[in-house]
């Protein structure tokens, strides 16, 4: 864990000094790549520093969920300019298919941690150029919300162990992106706080769709 704080500060460092020192000896595409580079690496650290937060909490028994009546469109809509930077520089087609009255009976904050999540790792796992596609439906007694990606699937053996903090789970993205295996973690964590289940859905070379089941509105009477 250590060394997953101390990687990416180093490499802030490193491209920082970079822009500083060499500023005028660089090209404007030089200067763009490593400002993309400082942009990528924080963004990615600070969701990591967020998730470290989020599970401290919830391994200390501090985090309950709070539930009330919220709308998925809206917490998804609000979650998406985060990512925009990284859509960007791989040029991803993002699309979403959200019912724009369909509620949820759940933690709005704990639902857009998990949210947050999924898509991080869409983007991480997906090549240049690839698409994630959100679809949110209802059914009686649930509510359902996927997240599709065109990336590079899931293997058998990293799948038996997919929402554990075993770090054979940890995998290198399609930029290089690093991570600790503590994202889905918390999202299974968090789905069962709220009553929920995550599921997963992939093949190698056949990208993944992770989908959360919530409990509709109707629940909250």
């Amino acid at each position: 864990m250590a060394h997953d704080l101390k990687s990416p500060f180093q490499s802030i460092l490193g491209f920082s000094e970079l822009l500083y020192s060499e500023y005028e000896h660089l090209d404007e595409a030089q200067r763009r790549d490593a400002a993309n580079n400082i942009l990528k690496v924080s963004a990615d650290t600070f969701r990591l520093i967020e998730n470290l937060l989020e599970w401290g909490r919830s391994q200390t028994g501090g985090v309950y969920a709070v539930f009330k009546i919220f709308n998925i469109r809206e917490i998804v809509v609000k979650t998406l300019p985060v990512f925009e930077p990284q859509i960007q520089i791989k040029k991803i087609r993002l699309t979403y298919d959200l019912p724009p009255l369909l509620n949820a009976w759940a933690d709005p904050d704990m639902i857009m941690a998990v949210i947050r999540n999924l898509l991080s790792n869409a983007i991480k796992f997906t090549p240049v150029g690839g698409e994630i596609h959100l679809n949110a439906t209802m059914t009686h007694d649930a509510v359902k919300l996927s997240v599709k990606d065109s990336g590079s699937g899931i293997p058998p053996d990293v799948m038996e162990r997919l929402f554990t903090l075993d770090p054979k789970v940890q995998r290198a993205g399609t930029m290089g992106e690093r991570g600790t295996g503590l994202g889905l973690t918390l999202c299974r964590e968090f789905m069962e706080l709220n009553h929920g289940i995550i599921k997963v859905e992939s093949g190698e070379g056949k990208g993944s769709t992770f989908t959360i089941i919530m409990q509709p509105k109707h629940h909250a009477g």
